[in-house]
């Protein structure tokens, strides 16, 4: 009998244990590591700068394993390219080495390819001001959170290119969570302190922290350094009168006239569920930075992108010698599969 009360003890204590870790609250569609290279499908858009709520129709239509909208200036009028042009230049890309496939937004004039001679989707065209949105699972969002013990943390990792690096050039204006009634929770988190961020953070610094330059005194972009940002958040449940605040949503204002000439990367967004939370991100934004090795020219990141179909797919070296498929190295190729032409970087 003192066995298996004690046996008993130790059970309770195992589940409590199990109890207390923090929950993945991130839907599949946003673990951009393991989405397919290509483009990446904005479910719909609307215009204007809200998505109309309640939701629940938007979600119940679009809803699968995640949802990503776009609202914005006259997005959703089929007068206007908006929709398309962006389209055109979201992607999923393998930029390898640590950081792997990213969620990919490469602005119109933005420099990155012609720099790094790679290949990667565009947006076809200027973009009027707009936001994107992540949902949350409607089944999976926690409403035990409250103002003084929120318990979602959000988290974005990113990393920005600009043709020309600026401290006080905002790429993303705001982020911040809505509830399914359109509410900024917790409130006024739209203003927050840090709540842009600009495309000189991604500058490469030396040791005490100064801006690496270069002969023309411009900031030299860092491709290994990642934004960690991140906040507290919680969603209430349903009051009188009112329906719930599930699921919430990730708000992302950008800025569309400094994106034109940027790209903008993004390796995770995320949504947990915390445990414990003893000291709440609130009222700012937390920003950390780390570094993550990248090598795209290590990717085949044409081949990725091209879908063969039945075509003969044919290789040829730079100076128009073709090359068997099975002896490529290194070095940069063109690659034939029927009337598709493409430049590879190996």
């Amino acid at each position: 009998m003192k066995k298996q009360l004690l046996s008993m003890v130790a059970l309770l204590f195992v589940g409590s244990a199990i109890a207390q870790e923090d929950v993945d609250l991130t839907p599949a569609k946003y673990k951009y590591a393991d989405q397919p290279v290509g483009e990446y499908k904005i479910a719909t858009f609307f215009t204007g700068a809200n998505i109309a709520a309640p939701c629940d129709a938007t979600i119940q239509e679009f809803y699968d394993n995640g949802l990503f909208i776009v609202a914005g200036g006259q997005f959703a009028n089929p007068a206007q390219p908006y929709a398309q042009d962006l389209q055109a230049g979201t992607s999923i890309v393998d930029l390898g080495g640590e950081v792997g496939k990213v969620l990919c937004v490469n602005g119109v004039n933005s420099k990155y390819n012609t720099l790094n001679e790679l290949n990667f989707a565009q947006c076809k065209g200027g973009l009027n001001w707009f936001n994107f949105n992540w949902f949350m699972d409607p089944q999976n969002t926690p409403t035990d959170g409250t103002e003084e013990a929120p318990n979602i943390r959000v988290r974005v990792v990113l990393n920005v290119f600009a043709n020309t690096l600026d401290e006080s050039a905002n790429i993303i204006n705001s982020a911040y969570m809505v509830t399914n009634q359109g509410n900024v929770m917790p409130a006024g988190s739209n203003t927050a302190e840090g709540v842009a961020v600009t495309s000189g953070t991604f500058a490469e610094t030396y040791e005490d922290g100064e801006p690496v330059e270069d002969e023309e005194g411009n900031y030299v972009y860092d491709p290994t350094k990642w934004m960690v940002y991140e906040w507290d958040t919680y969603c209430p449940s349903s009051k009188e009168g009112e329906g719930s605040g599930a699921p919430l949503r990730l708000k992302m204002e950008m800025n569309q006239g400094n994106l034109a000439g940027a790209t903008v990367f993004i390796k995770e967004v995320s949504f947990t569920k915390l445990a414990e939370n003893p000291e709440p991100i609130l009222g700012i934004r937390k920003k950390t930075f780390v570094k993550y090795t990248v090598d795209p020219h290590k990717v085949d990141t044409a081949i990725g992108a091209v879908e063969m179909g039945n075509d003969e797919v044919e290789y040829f070296d730079i100076s128009g010698m073709k090359v068997d498929a099975g002896n490529l190295g290194k070095g940069v190729f063109i690659m034939k599969c029927g009337n598709t032409v493409s430049k590879i970087v190996k």
